[in-house]
């Protein structure tokens, strides 16, 4: 057969934006008209769309077939069209899908060659950086898969298919179904033939799919969560499937969890609405094989992290406590004989894939200090496991600890982490030695094989000579071996390495560009170390675009002191941020964000004041390029803070996330809530200071309502990069949080109220937000500021009279003050953060609201009594805070000297 005939439906919903899709069919594959029948299913209800058709037609003829399809559904319209398909394979696509260039002829070609009833293209979506994403693990090369021997090679993707037109005969597409429609159309067509062929040319969506954890439009429904487990995953598994639609439906099921993992939780799901969903998540699990579910023999990269097999085996069991048992097997990637945790005849994980994260090394009083995490222990029992050394002869032990290393599901904890810390005695070393770091357990010892996940590990596996100087030693890692090796050094081991770490990621490195920039890094850093010789270093930021927090106040505390010594302090900061020049001109030391001598400062600096995490990105050193430069990261990370450490924030604020050596905090609440062993802090780091922000508030009151509220993770895009905001969300207008802000900044009864005593009132974007500010509804009495343009917050905080916020860090700022406060909690809108060392209703500063009616009555109530503090609410604001005056920059100054003349 040649000269294949494709009819291309394409659904067009919203925009008629279709000059790249038509263009990528027509002109791009070469096409003869003849040969193609593309169908505009046009279903844009809200616009007249003739015109537009008009021109397509008379630029590509008798190809173009218009279909009214205003009011349908995209599976009632690909229904309605299945009377007018004249070609032999069809294609459902969207107004926004873009072929390859030369995709359609490669899909004729394999048609030919394989005589394939149903084919595939390899798909990739273009994020909302316009980067294009993989979506598939495989598709590198054009093969006919079976999928009753290879039940994991499905691909959901359905635009990207071409299916026989006498399969389709057989098919239609349910128009009850809200969700997956079409991946279920794809599946019923899947299993009538049992294979498919995949060709490696690209096809393009700019439709986030259901990998995009953040974007991904269902999640944001609660259709998509019960309902349709129940309408749709359960039917089609209840139909007594292949396996292959065993693992496509649980594919379905793993996307929902991994939409809702950790802080992507998008607290869509009340409690008792999350216990009925997984209710049906049991049920479904019950229709799908144990090995299915535990998929330990799958090749490829995995939706959901390894330990969930065994959580799902223990979701469709109901026992949550569900153990494994050792069993000698063949492992089936290796064919070698390997210990394993089998359930039921089920392989969990083996001894195989069992390793070590090393999340830090530190060097203190002559002890090599490592800590680390064993991966994929889960199946074991924590208790019975021992991490040992052997140095110089003698046998060390690590300890266990309980730093945070929780995973969560749906804001429910379904894993803690083996965490531990071993300290390697170094001071007796002479010559060169070699050590393994070995797991223990029921009889089993074993080197662990380990991998350096942060910066602060210093080292990195795959560069054979990686090394790190501490002290009077030099310590590296063979990874052939699975051993740390520390030996003396001297200048001239050092320099002899340091030529063969370069040789060696400069062939080794995956990038060859990265790592002819790393080389030239590293020499900047060697040839401008005299420089610094005699300095010491100081670092600080607060958000890259926007200036006035923490860091920027105490920079320019510590640059205007007079008898500072030696220390150069810097600040961070984009050229485009509104403080940039102001800041840059009276000080001279602002370093550009990302500049190269940004870059090379942050390797000199000994210390980072840090008001955000993940320091190193801030330091201009992102996941790809940091590995090229850990040995010469060696700054001490304080921790300055942008709000309070009050709420159960471990995730982020742990000792070991950036390797914080102190911490400097406003309240004793504060330190309480740090003490919690899940922070991994021992007490001496944690110091009473307040914060630098808080020299500069003295109220200036101009009789305004102030309303803050602070941001939540699932309403934002997720596609940011340090230094630039968010990208603007096209699902924020969808979203719980916007419609509660935007009917309260229009509440007439409000506004009435503010005209009334003579107040206005303005809203105050979270700079994070701050895109999404042509979304809300503006009116004449309400000021909508955006929180990362050119504003002062220190003037917007005097000048209030009253702040509105939910659990905002700025609401400490302005009880400081001694100002009034109202709390907005509705039920509706969890917090990102669970409570910790602040209860709102008996710590709070303020009444706490849980509705609109009552926050509406509060705040009106308020400016009737002219905005006066409760004396309630002083008496709580007074035992809070350890400082109420304005030399906060000068205790953590003080502090930090210190601290680190001390060490």
């Amino acid at each position: 057969m040649s000269n294949i005939k494709f009819s291309l439906n394409v659904y067009i919903a919203e925009e008629m934006e279709l000059d790249i899709c038509l263009k990528s069919i027509f002109e791009e594959n070469k096409r003869e008209l003849a040969h193609m029948q593309v169908l505009l299913l046009d279903a844009c209800n809200d616009r007249d769309t003739k015109e537009v058709i008009a021109k397509y037609k008379e630029q590509y003829g008798s190809a173009i077939t218009y279909v009214d399809c205003k009011g349908l559904s995209q599976a009632e319209a690909y229904n309605k069209a299945k009377e007018l398909w004249t070609g032999e394979y069809i294609a459902f696509i969207t107004g926004n899908i873009q072929y390859a260039e030369g995709a359609l002829v490669e899909v004729e070609h394999f048609i030919n060659k394989h005589d394939a009833s149903i084919v595939s293209l390899v798909p990739r979506f273009y994020n909302a950086n316009g980067a294009a994403k993989k979506y598939l693990k495989f598709g590198r090369y054009d093969e006919m898969v079976d999928l009753t021997e290879d039940i994991y090679k499905v691909n959901l993707f359905a635009n990207g298919y071409f299916i026989r037109k006498d399969i389709t005969a057989k098919l239609e597409f349910n128009p009850a179904i809200i969700h997956n429609a079409m991946e279920c159309y794809l599946i019923h067509a899947l299993e009538m033939e049992k294979t498919y062929g995949i060709v490696p040319k690209l096809i393009y969506t700019h439709t986030p799919p259901e990998v995009d954890y953040y974007n991904y439009a269902d999640q944001y429904y609660k259709t998509w969560y019960t309902d349709h487990v129940r309408t749709l995953i359960i039917p089609i598994l209840e139909e007594d499937h292949a396996r292959f639609v065993q693992f496509s439906m649980l594919y379905l099921l793993m996307i929902k969890f991994a939409c809702n993992m950790n802080d992507r939780h998008k607290a869509i799901l009340n409690k008792a609405e999350l216990d009925e969903f997984m209710e049906s998540i049991k049920d479904a699990l019950q229709l799908i094989d144990d090995d299915i579910i535990s998929q330990y023999d799958t090749p490829y990269k995995r939706v959901l992290p390894r330990f969930m097999g065994l959580n799902l085996l223990r979701v469709k069991y109901d026992e949550y406590d569900l153990k494994t048992e050792m069993k000698e097997i063949n492992d089936p990637f290796t064919d070698e004989p390997t210990v394993a945790g089998v359930y039921k005849d089920t392989v969990i994980e083996s001894f195989n894939n069992v390793s070590l994260y090393v999340k830090a090394i530190n060097y203190d009083k002559g002890e090599l200090v490592i800590d680390g995490e064993i991966a994929n222990v889960y199946f074991l029992d924590y208790d019975a496991i021992q991490v040992t050394a052997e140095v110089e002869g003698k046998k060390v032990v690590g300890t266990r600890n309980y730093i945070y290393s929780l995973v969560k599901y749906f804001n429910q904890s379904v894993r803690r982490g083996y965490t531990f810390q071993i300290k390697i005695p170094v001071e007796h070393i002479t010559g060169k030695t070699k050590f393994n770091l070995m797991l223990n357990y029921a009889g089993h010892t074993m080197p662990l094989p380990i991998s350096f996940k942060k910066v602060q590990a210093r080292l990195y596996e795959k560069f054979s000579m990686s090394y790190w100087c501490f002290g009077n030693y030099m310590l590296s890692y063979s990874n052939k071996k699975q051993q740390l090796i520390i030996k003396k050094k001297n200048a001239f081991k050092v320099i002899g390495q340091e030529l063969l770490f370069m040789l060696n990621f400069l062939i080794k490195g995956k990038s060859l560009a990265r790592s002819v920039k790393s080389v030239i890094l590293r020499a900047l850093y060697w040839m401008t170390k005299p420089y610094f010789k005699n300095k010491e270093v100081w670092l600080t930021f607060d958000q890259l675009f926007k200036g006035g927090d923490n860091g920027e106040y105490f920079y320019r505390y510590v640059s205007e002191r007079e008898d500072k010594g030696n220390i150069k302090i810097y600040y961070v900061l984009n050229k485009t941020a509104p403080e940039y020049e102001r800041l840059q001109s009276k000080y001279k030391t602002v370093l550009p964000f990302n500049s190269i001598k940004h870059k090379v400062v942050s390797l000199h600096a000994d210390v980072v004041f840090a008001t955000r995490v993940d320091v190193k990105l801030y330091c201009g050193y992102w996941a790809a390029l940091e590995k090229y430069v850990r040995d010469l990261f060696n700054a001490e990370i304080t921790c300055l803070q942008h709000g309070l450490t009050i709420q159960r924030i471990a995730q982020y604020q742990n000792r070991l996330f950036d390797n914080t050596k102190l911490y400097f905090c406003v309240s004793p609440y504060e330190i309480k809530n740090l003490s919690n062993p899940v922070y991994g802090y021992e007490g001496k780091e944690l110091i009473l200071t307040g914060a630098p922000r808080f020299d500069g508030l003295i109220s200036n009151d101009q009789r305004y309502i102030l309303i803050s509220p602070t941001w939540r993770r699932n309403v934002t895009a997720g596609t940011n990069k340090k230094g630039n905001m968010h990208e603007y969300s096209v699902n924020f207008k969808h979203t719980e949080y916007f419609r509660i802000y935007n009917s309260l900044i229009n509440d007439e009864r409000l506004i009435d109220a503010a005209k009334k005593y003579n107040y206005r009132i303005k809203y105050l974007i979270h700079p994070i937000l701050s895109p999404q500010i042509k979304d809300f509804t503006t009116n004449e009495y309400v000021d909508i500021i955006a929180g990362a343009g050119d504003i002062s917050y220190e003037k917007m905080l005097t000048e209030a009279s009253l702040m509105l916020t939910d659990h905002s860090g700025i609401q400490f700022d302005f009880a400081n003050m001694r100002k009034p406060l109202v709390y907005y909690h509705p039920d509706t809108l969890p917090a990102q953060y669970e409570e910790g060392g602040l209860k709102y209703d008996t710590m709070g500063f303020g009444p706490v609201c849980r509705n609109h009616t009552d926050v509406v009555d509060k705040l009106c109530d308020y400016m009737a009594h002219n905005c006066e503090m409760k004396e309630e609410y002083r008496r709580r604001i007074d035992e809070f805070f350890a400082y109420t005056d304005t030399n906060n920059c000068q205790r953590v100054y003080e502090a930090a000297i210190a601290y680190f003349n001390k060490k």
